[in-house]
């Protein structure tokens, strides 16, 4: 039960009284306690007003048992980075989440840090999320899907304390959110595509094979430059989506990750046009390493830097913006991706079959997404052209 403490005047007289509860034990280990102040009536005698605590100690109690009180003392702040470390600590989070959440907490922490978690309110939040949408927080305005990006992460937050019993309520779930905003998606015509291939027959061929990769498998930026030459089969004809390699800022540097989604890791179909380029470019890296006499080192990575090991994704990307100002058009590696998956949707290709490919891990996913591409007629010589242009 919660225990009962009297508070005196300077004459001696009990005044009120100090009810001390305990709520568990924080992350380390330490009790967490909660304190409420109950006010001895001028006309009690000591033994009433005693007895009188004793009675509110008890209801008070069960309140907090039943979880009838906000019972969180711990600034919001805090909270969130206890609730951060205790993931990353028991791997719950994947190293692109912790490093977008970091991001979020950095906003959130100076504007609802210093708040108790049993004072947050949806007001406070709605405030927030207009200060996010109108650039005062982070010095740029926000697009809507990025304020609410932020809401889910802190309503995962209070839903946990809510869990944990610290609140009685999730003020999230209260707020008025923005509408979320639908996603132009881009699609490069086969007349693109051509021009494509024509630019970079110029380039190296380690540009070359990362260009035959994404027109060929519309896979992740991240997820060709962590293939492996283990991961090709010539013989069946496929490449196996196993790993993303990803630039963390809080790892400090680029490092191994798991795909997005358990079904991103997926088996893509190669066309023979593909794996006999690959044959080829796999036979210039041996000989790239004789040329520069073993400073380009073979470490079995498909896409690499300069020296044979991992390439950063960023460079891809980068790759692009430069190729985008020599074409003319303007490109980025997930256009490839967007004009795969249209196409194929607009020749009937089975709906689960193209999630799939992409990894999705929900057709529902795959349908937002593309839903136009499925309106578009299969036979329209655009969509043969475009199909032949990547391979498939």
């Amino acid at each position: 039960m919660a225990s009962v403490r009297a508070r005196y005047d300077k004459n001696g007289k009990t005044t009120s009284f100090q009810l001390t509860a305990c709520v568990g034990r924080d992350g380390n280990g330490k009790q967490m306690f909660v304190y409420k102040s109950f006010h001895v009536k001028p006309e009690w005698t000591p033994a009433k007003a005693k007895k009188e605590a004793e009675k509110e100690a008890v209801r008070w109690q069960k309140d907090i048992e039943e979880g009838r009180v906000a019972t969180a003392s711990v600034r919001f702040g805090a909270y969130i980075n206890e609730v951060l470390q205790t993931k990353k600590s028991r791997e719950l989070l994947k190293t692109t989440t912790y490093d977008r959440y970091i991001q979020f907490q950095k906003g959130i922490t100076p504007a609802l840090g210093n708040l108790k978690l049993g004072d947050l309110t949806p007001q406070h939040l709605n405030r927030f999320y207009a200060d996010l949408k109108n650039g005062k927080v982070t010095g740029h305005k926000l697009a809507n899907r990025t304020v609410n990006a932020y809401h889910g992460f802190i309503s995962s937050v209070l839903t946990q304390a809510y869990k944990e019993g610290l609140i009685i309520n999730n003020p999230a779930e209260r707020v008025t959110l923005f509408k979320a905003q639908k996603r132009r998606v881009d699609s490069l015509t086969a007349e693109q595509v051509q021009t494509i291939r024509d630019e970079i027959t110029s380039d190296s061929m380690l540009w070359q094979a990362a260009m035959v990769l994404l027109i060929g498998t519309g896979a992740r930026r991240g997820e060709l430059c962590g293939l492996r030459w283990e991961d090709v089969d010539f013989a069946e004809g496929v490449v196996s989506i196993n790993r993303n390699l990803i630039r963390s800022r809080e790892a400090g540097g680029v490092c191994i990750d798991t795909p997005k989604t358990e079904q991103s890791k997926r088996v893509i179909p190669l066309t023979r046009d593909v794996l006999d380029f690959l044959r080829v470019y796999r036979s210039w890296q041996k000989a790239e390493k004789v040329r520069t006499g073993g400073f380009y080192q073979l470490n079995g990575w498909i896409l690499t830097s300069a020296d044979g090991n991992t390439m950063i994704p960023d460079s891809l990307t980068n790759y692009c913006e430069k190729l985008s100002k020599r074409l003319g058009f303007h490109i980025n590696p997930h256009l490839f991706r967007h004009t795969q998956a249209s196409l194929l949707l607009a020749n009937n290709v089975p709906l689960t079959d193209v999630a799939k490919r992409l990894g999705h891990s929900q057709t529902s996913t795959t349908l937002n997404i593309y839903a136009h591409a499925i309106k578009m007629n299969p036979a329209d010589d655009r969509c043969v052209q475009m199909l032949q242009s990547i391979g498939l």
